[in-house]
């Protein structure tokens, strides 16, 4: 089955997790983690505004970050 995240039809076989930016981003590991998937050109920002959630996706190759402006709450509802 597919799920529409942030407009990207995602597999639910790639779907890691769902994070909250406010409460990840407390964590050098997972800044270090964006700023190199970024840089490694595997992140994608869906926001217009600031980002609320980060989506982690992997297709058994690479993993990918959707950055979100939805919050995690909502995800949660709509992946139903």
């Amino acid at each position: 089955m597919y799920i529409n995240m942030c407009g990207v039809p995602v597999n639910e076989k790639e779907f890691i997790g769902v994070f909250d930016m406010d409460t990840s981003t407390v964590s050098k590991k997972t800044v270090g983690t964006l700023n190199r998937a970024q840089k490694e050109n595997r992140l994608e920002n869906r926001s217009p505004d600031i980002p609320r959630s980060f989506i982690v996706l992997s297709d058994g190759g690479s993993d990918r970050i959707i950055l979100s402006g939805v919050s995690t709450r909502n995800i949660r509802v709509r992946s139903r």
